[in-house]
């Protein structure tokens, strides 16, 4: 099946977009059919001329090897090229967003206005400038993008790392070799170790993150994270102990979710003690759950 051809870095949606009639806009069939074509052009070099890779007189031996597929084979790979089109415009988009999103804080944080004068002796001002204009920028994202704040601050802080930080990520994930995913657990892993040793973890880390999924990645990344820490894991895992924490999450149906933050070895001690727990509860045609409180019988 084909691998799928990275996306032109050249291609501009909006050059594309605006070739489109006004009538047909938002027609999703017709956006797909010229974004594809326009793929399948500049990336598979179709050539219709005579003598050319479509021509009839083209020997066996030109021929690629998916013209041994069968025709049923040859639709679903289109699918699955199709597939990786978006992805690869997906993860485009993302890398531009994040260019836009740095562009918008550094201009914000450059041309921040005075904040209001306070009465109270002694304080010029009753809040930063530049930090009142950062969190109008953050309220700004955070309305438009229907998104919490905190969510927003953290979009333009990741934001922030790849375009100013992190361009060789950045890179990676505008032509769609990662995705948003891979450059989100890059970036945690590099924030663990000290500032100079993260080029050379991002170099080691990057060609991992282009073949592996984000879960086999993010494996990958927290062993290879441990040759360029300078502290061993006792030190470290002395310092996090203070991180430690205990998140409880109403869910719907009367459900929940308890989210738990601790030591390894104190984790995995209540992890099997509440397995063992669920396991000596099961019974035939029974689910892991505590048995209900016997009866009283009536005398």
């Amino acid at each position: 099946m084909p691998d799928g051809p990275p996306l032109p870095a050249g291609l501009d949606l909006t050059e594309v977009f605006a070739a489109v009639p006004p009538a047909h806009r938002f027609d999703d069939d017709l956006c797909e059919e010229l974004l594809y074509g326009e793929y399948l052009r500049t990336e598979h070099d179709i050539d219709d001329e005579p003598g050319g890779p479509l021509s009839a007189d083209s020997s066996p031996a030109d021929s690629s090897p998916s013209d041994s597929l069968s025709p049923f084979q040859r639709h679903q790979a289109q699918f699955v090229d199709r597939v990786l089109f978006f992805e690869k415009i997906i993860a485009w988009a993302q890398a531009s967003r994040a260019e836009v999103l740095t562009e918008a804080w550094d201009y914000t944080t450059n041309t921040a206005e005075t904040g209001r004068p306070l009465s109270v002796p002694g304080h010029e001002y009753d809040w930063d400038a530049t930090f009142a204009a950062q969190q109008g920028l953050v309220a700004e994202m955070a309305c438009a993008l229907r998104i919490p704040n905190g969510t927003a601050s953290g979009l333009l802080q990741e934001s922030r790392q790849l375009v100013v930080e992190r361009p060789d990520t950045l890179t990676a994930l505008r032509t769609g070799d990662i995705s948003l995913r891979h450059a989100r657990r890059l970036l945690d892993q590099l924030g663990s170790v000290p500032r100079p040793a993260r080029d050379a973890l991002e170099a080691v880390l990057l060609p991992h993150a282009k073949r592996l999924t984000p879960t086999q990645f993010e494996g990958k990344a927290r062993k290879v994270r441990e040759r360029f820490h300078p502290d061993s894991i006792t030190v470290r895992r002395a310092k996090c102990l203070s991180d430690r924490k205990v998140l409880f999450f109403p869910d719907k149906d009367g459900m929940a979710t308890l989210w738990l933050r601790g030591a390894g070895d104190d984790l995995q001690g209540i992890y099997t003690r509440v397995t063992d727990a669920a396991l000596s509860l099961q019974g035939p045609g029974r689910r892991a759950h505590p048995q209900p409180a016997p009866r009283r019988r009536r005398r």
